[in-house]
């Protein structure tokens, strides 16, 4: 699991729009999540398949892509909100 900086998200969303994150990370389990979060401050945002979203802007904080089945969105974890 590796933190990115200034990815492009023209792969993750159905429009096709090229603009760049900040930070760019895959998570494949619950457990890389909680790291993940534990560790970065920055605007978060989850994002799914990319088919309902679309970016006008250069996302200024953390893309989370899941990229594995092991969880659902619906699956419970703490989240602790700054």
């Amino acid at each position: 699991m590796d933190v990115k900086e200034n990815i492009s998200l023209k792969p993750y969303n159905t429009f096709g729009i090229d603009i760049k994150a900040s930070h760019f990370v895959e998570v494949a389990s619950i457990e890389n999540l909680k790291t993940v979060l534990s560790k970065k401050n920055d605007s978060i945002l989850i994002l799914g398949g990319g088919s309902n979203l679309l970016f006008t802007q250069d996302y200024k904080g953390l893309v989370i892509q899941k990229i594995s089945s092991s969880f659902s969105p619906t699956t419970s974890i703490p989240l602790r909100l700054f």
